[in-house]
């Protein structure tokens, strides 16, 4: 009696209503697709399936697909269609559930009616096979989204990023503080013994008395020009700060755990109120790429961010899409 299930759902893939005679009938009706106000979502064409358990007289159709079917004549087929519809009832009058693969499940309820409830791959949607849902962008979205693509290809164009190797930097620091101690430190024009009050080229100025640099008293020198080394480890000290300043704005880069992305930011704090309501309290908004992603939690590391994202798809199911988001975008504020 199974290939009589088989005759059922394939007939409810090219009939509104099948009808088991002296058991019920099966009915077809088509569902109104709309779009989702809240989430801006369009559902394809769906048929829903229904149980009526008054209609029972035989038109023949399920007879008849099993005649065919079997290659018998239409009493036989009759005869085996009475014999199925016997079992049906005997399984209801036993409390047993009865399962029709494709179509659903039928049981008895405490008032002893027939209750349906019908399986989520449905034959009668069997024509659309493979559809799913699918986001419609209004005409007002498309336009801010254009308009801050264009703003960010204009950002792009008018920075210009020159990434500094820490060695580069380094060099370079030594370099200047090396020209700035020839400048201290430059040889007299002329030292000869028989010109005392010769000048000399120098960052410095002397009183003229003095003549030469040797001439004058040790203490003064000392309070004049500063110790050589110092000049070196100050200059180099400055650019090393700089340096690891800058190298800390470049690895500025966080890891989120993204669980939802939507185009504009009104939708999206809709969407991060419920995340809050179901117990994300960290849950946050980030702006990347013109769309504004709904995360759940953000690290520094990524071999933390990356075990986060293991642990959270196993202990939340419902959420096995959500995904990584490894650059430098702005955490967007209320």
């Amino acid at each position: 009696m199974q290939s009589i299930h088989f005759h059922i759902a394939y007939l409810l893939t090219k009939h509104e209503c099948v009808i088991i005679p002296g058991f019920g009938a099966f009915v077809v009706s088509s569902v109104e697709t709309e779009r989702v106000n809240k989430w801006g979502v369009s559902s394809p064409p769906a048929n829903f399936l229904g149980f009526n358990s008054e209609v029972k007289h035989n038109d023949g159709l399920l007879v008849n697909s099993v005649a065919k079917g079997k290659n018998i004549a239409y009493n036989e087929a009759n005869h085996l269609v009475q014999q199925f519809v016997n079992e049906l009832h005997n399984k209801l009058n036993k409390r047993e559930a009865i399962n029709i693969p494709w179509v659903g499940n039928l049981c008895l309820s405490e008032e002893q009616k027939v209750m349906f409830s019908p399986v989520g791959n449905l034959s009668c949607n069997a024509s659309y096979y493979g559809f799913t849902n699918f986001y419609l962008p209004r005409l007002s979205e498309l336009q801010k989204t254009e308009e801050r693509e264009r703003y960010s290809v204009k950002k792009e164009k008018e920075v210009i990023w020159i990434p500094l190797n820490r060695r580069i930097l380094t060099y370079t620091g030594s370099v200047a503080a090396a020209v700035l101690a020839l400048f201290v430190f430059s040889t007299p024009l002329n030292n000869h013994a028989d010109y005392p009050q010769t000048q000399s080229a120098g960052m410095f100025a002397f009183p003229a008395n003095y003549g030469t640099i040797s001439n004058m008293p040790s203490e003064t020198i000392a309070d004049i020009v500063p110790d050589s080394a110092a000049i070196v480890h100050t200059a180099t000290a400055a650019y090393e700060q700089t340096e690891v300043k800058d190298m800390a704005e470049i690895s500025t880069r966080r890891y989120f755990i993204i669980v939802g992305s939507l185009p504009d930011l009104k939708s999206a704090k809709e969407v991060l109120s419920e995340f809050h309501a179901k117990g994300f309290e960290g849950a946050d908004l980030v702006c990347s790429k013109g769309r504004y992603r709904i995360f759940i939690n953000k690290f520094a590391n990524k071999t933390e961010a990356e075990s986060y994202l293991d642990n959270f798809r196993k202990n939340n199911p419902s959420y096995s899409t959500a995904w990584l988001l490894s650059e430098k975008p702005a955490i967007v504020k209320e």
